[in-house]
């Protein structure tokens, strides 16, 4: 309310619009282009360099032909502070670390000029379940994006699976 003035009205309108193309979450719209990026001892404080004991971490790298559109990286953090039972550790311009589910699973979206980047942690079996989940909400982005996408890969240090995007 308080960086909008007068534009109420104006923003009240495109709520809708912006709640259809998934801009919002839970009621609340964001502009990560208006936060601060993150800083390291942040980012540290959230998401430990160390995996913790009989943990294990997936990641998922996209790579893109260009810079993303705008719109792009808003819609992967609110699908992402959209999924069930989601608590957020930090949101930034560039960063976000939420806690999802009660089985302790954390996942780390990471935005770069031509690539994102998203960590899972947790119980190996959960973690993988969950990231399934998040590929499901990549898939659901491409969708919307789809030329953008030049490659994308998966992997953990612990196990060799695959997930397959589409």
């Amino acid at each position: 309310k308080i960086l909008l003035g007068d534009n109420m009205a104006t923003f009240n309108s495109l709520l809708p619009l912006m709640k259809h193309f998934g801009l919002c979450y839970s009621g609340s719209v964001i502009f990560p282009t208006e936060l601060p990026p993150a800083q390291p001892d942040e980012v540290a404080r959230c998401w430990p360099e160390v995996v913790p004991s009989g943990g294990e971490e997936i990641s998922v790298t996209i790579e893109y032909s260009q810079e993303p559109p705008l719109g792009l990286p808003e819609t992967m953090v609110s699908r992402l502070l959209s999924m069930e039972q989601t608590t957020c550790r930090l949101l930034t311009k560039d960063t976000v670390v939420v806690h999802v589910g009660e089985n302790s699973e954390n996942v780390m979206y990471r935005r770069f000029a031509t690539s994102e980047e998203i960590r899972i942690r947790g119980e190996p079996e959960r973690a993988w379940r969950q990231a399934q989940a998040v590929v499901k909400e990549i898939e659901a982005c491409s969708d919307e994006f789809p030329a953008l996408y030049v490659s994308n890969m998966v992997g953990s240090e612990g196990a060799v699976r695959s997930l397959t995007m589409e």
